[in-house]
């Protein structure tokens, strides 16, 4: 009866909570959910996700900021946070009560066009080729597919005439028949049979990636274009100092795990740890360029 009560009383009060603020079975819910076992394993309890979707993706986000700041509730965030507050949807800024913990899931974007018979496989031979372009993005003031192409107008001077659809799916359906010419992709899209028509036209990312080697990037092409979309977890402000640390070790160790990484790989992305402070340094920078004026507005 002794070791019983000693267990108890040694025991996890809680699991870790990782809230997670887009419906199950959503681009990033398939994308932080093979994180959870990781990170258990590291930090030696059990992490549980949850999912509160709503309000454009931010309820979960405002909901995690009022949870306890003990170090058992953490919350998925990534850069839609200020593509909603710069389209008006909401007023208050998302990561106001939060505190970055790390950066883990990093989605290499590409600019995706179509196969063609003249051999344009690159934007600066698109861009040779036409006046004004067609662009497919994901419905909706949250969508950070609207980023890249946005950016592109703006470096490459090139008007861009931008048609909604509503899902990911539907807008590479869009490319793939021809309906637009340029679309924000990764390189899941190339894996799938059903977009043989589909291919990229340049890498975002300032360096090229090395499952695409061939793939030059736009700043190689002549464009001062740096874009890729890079989810981390946050906690409460409050929670101290010792703890975010704790929780932050755990996420690096976590990342380091080659079976993450090759979990992740099969759905287009990569797990690339950043510290909280350069997790932080990112997420300022990138609120910066969406405070400038470009992305999705009313």
């Amino acid at each position: 009866m002794a070791l019983v009560a000693c267990w108890l009383m040694s025991a996890p009060a809680f699991a870790i909570e990782l809230i997670i603020p887009w419906p199950e079975g959503g681009e990033t819910d398939a994308l932080i959910r093979p994180i959870i076992p990781h990170l258990a394993k590291h930090l030696g309890e059990k992490v549980v996700a949850s999912n509160v979707p709503g309000n454009f993706g931010t309820a979960g986000v405002f909901e995690a900021a009022k949870r306890p700041a003990d170090g058992n509730h953490l919350v998925s965030v990534h850069e839609y946070l200020f593509s909603v507050l710069r389209s008006g949807k909401i007023s208050a800024d998302p990561l106001t009560d939060l505190k970055a913990v790390c950066g883990i899931v990093y989605v290499p974007s590409m600019l995706g066009g179509q196969k063609s018979a003249n051999g344009t496989d690159t934007f600066k031979k698109l861009l040779a080729t036409k006046n004004q372009l067609f662009a497919s993005w994901t419905v909706g003031p949250t969508s950070t597919n609207f980023m890249l192409l946005a950016l592109l107008e703006k470096t490459a001077g090139v008007k861009v005439e931008f048609k909604q659809y509503s899902s990911k799916a539907a807008a590479m359906s869009a490319l793939n028949d021809g309906e637009v010419d340029i679309a924000e992709i990764n390189p899941e899209t190339l894996l799938d049979t059903a977009n043989n028509k589909i291919i990229p036209l340049a890498l975002s990312s300032a360096k090229r990636d090395q499952r695409l080697p061939a793939v030059t990037t736009l700043r190689e092409q002549g464009f001062n274009v740096d874009y890729s979309v890079h989810r981390g977890l946050a906690v409460p402000a409050k929670t101290a100092p010792a703890v975010r640390a704790r929780l932050e070790k755990g996420c690096q160790q976590a990342a380091a795990e080659r079976d993450l990484d090759e979990q992740l790989s099969k759905l287009g992305a990569r797990s690339v740890f950043l510290s909280a402070d350069q997790y932080e340094l990112y997420l300022k920078r990138n609120r910066e360029l969406y405070a400038s004026g470009i992305g999705p507005r009313n």
